[in-house]
């Protein structure tokens, strides 16, 4: 039998959290209700506790009679990196368009602060959510989502030890000055042992429905200069940049205008001597969840290979990121590119799915590969126990694939644990290593 991830082996690389005070249109734009007037199949606590009850479920949906992985009877939850959950921004930019010009120099930055943090309410609250999850200090107020105990915020004091990294927002498209002052204000917001996990950086271009529009936002020069500066973060180690594009939902585009943006990142690193060779200073990119193929039956037969334009732009731009070393991807969220009639069981996704994921893993290799579930998202379009589910079928994909035991090692941990540069969390003791 091929081995199988052991207790805390596994690095979950990609979960959301929120507490039930934020599960609302007023803090996440997207949890509108639908047309019919429910409300959104997100809108409700989800946090550590949830979180820790959808890894340990024994639910398995595998009907497939190839795989001989099956998750332990008694599965321990994994340690994973938080990503910020596209929290509401009322603008693209704050309405601060110049310095402000009345009052001394003193008052006038305080003003610029006060509007800068009354437009970044959302994501600073967010980091407020993380700080208290970090030091231990559940919120006081009780939950009003009906998930039983740990009250709003949804943890115990402890479960924080297994959140070994934090990708929160960076408001990317901020000119150079007032996004500098924003990361100032979110590391006294976070204070120090939560600033201490971050470990890159979001903000979500899948939106973008121009690809004019968005060529202009990331090859301008405030995105640039933003973008480079965080090769400086964690006292020179550097933050990563986590990319959210949408080829499913909007255009193969979006994974070429991202492909244009990784190339004039690395002329200006080599501009000012930096980034060169494998293991250079430059910003170290990480592709979220394929970027988003289009795997809906209702679009393609199989194999989509010779039958879709897209499908061969896909991997053209697929390729070309993965000839630059800095560059990894996530294997996840799948699930949420199938429509309404996600073709369950789990041979059916992988027929979907394999074209796809064969040419990200034929370019990337499992050093460069890691596992994500995307969680809660995954629960949306997936099916009950989809955290289980996902989990199966990237083990059965590792199994197939022949990667043998290093290989696995890497894409359930490894390769995260290098790629954002967080210790190992042991079963015993609780202790990073």
């Amino acid at each position: 039998m091929p081995p199988q991830p052991g207790p805390y082996s596994i690095l979950d690389s990609h979960i959301h959290l929120w507490p039930a005070s934020a599960a609302n249109p007023a803090s996440h734009a997207w949890m509108v209700p639908s047309p019919s007037g429910s409300s959104h199949p997100l809108a409700s606590r989800h946090s550590i506790a949830e979180y820790i009850s959808a890894t340990t479920s024994t639910t398995s949906t595998n009907t497939s009679t190839t795989s001989t992985f099956s998750p332990p009877a008694t599965p321990r939850p994994p340690a994973f990196i938080y990503v910020e959950t596209d929290r509401r921004l009322p603008s693209l930019l704050p309405a601060i368009t110049a310095p402000w010009k009345s009052g001394d120099e003193e008052t006038n930055k305080k003003a610029e602060e006060e509007e800068l943090a009354r437009w970044a309410a959302e994501p600073l609250e967010e980091l407020r959510f993380l700080r208290r999850i970090v030091e231990g200090t559940p919120s006081p107020f009780p939950s009003s989502s009906g998930n039983g105990d740990c009250g709003d915020d949804g943890f115990a004091p402890g479960d924080g030890d297994r959140m070994l990294g934090i990708i929160p927002l960076a408001p990317l498209p901020l000119p150079r000055p007032l996004f500098a002052l924003y990361l100032r204000l979110a590391e006294r917001t976070a204070g120090p042992a939560t600033w201490g996990r971050v470990v890159g950086f979001r903000y979500l271009l899948q939106g973008i429905q121009s690809e004019s529009e968005m060529r202009a936002l990331v090859l301008g020069e405030d995105w640039m200069k933003n973008l480079l500066s965080l090769r400086r973060g964690r006292g020179g180690r550097g933050w990563c940049f986590d990319v959210g594009v949408d080829v499913n939902g909007v255009g193969v585009w979006q994974l070429e205008v991202l492909g244009e943006m990784v190339r004039h990142v690395r002329a200006r690193e080599q501009e000012e001597g930096e980034g060169e060779g494998e293991e250079g200073g430059g910003v170290k990119f990480v592709l979220n969840h394929l970027c988003k193929p289009p795997l809906s039956p209702r679009l393609f037969t199989i194999p989509p290979a010779t039958t879709s334009s897209t499908f061969s732009r896909y991997c053209a731009a697929i390729s070309h990121l993965a000839s630059d070393p800095n560059t990894s991807v996530k294997l996840s969220g799948l699930f949420s590119e199938f429509g309404d009639e996600v073709p369950w069981p789990l041979g059916k996704v992988w027929e979907h799915s394999r074209p796809w994921l064969g040419h990200v893993w034929k370019v990337f290799g499992p050093e460069r590969v890691m596992f994500g579930s995307d969680w809660p998202v995954c629960e949306v379009k997936g099916p009950k126990g989809s955290w289980g589910a996902w989990r199966e079928f990237v083990q059965e994909w590792l199994e197939w694939s022949g990667v043998g035991e290093n290989g696995m090692r890497e894409v359930w941990g490894g390769t995260a644990r290098r790629v954002y540069d967080v210790g190992e969390w042991e079963s015993v003791g609780g202790r990073w290593s």
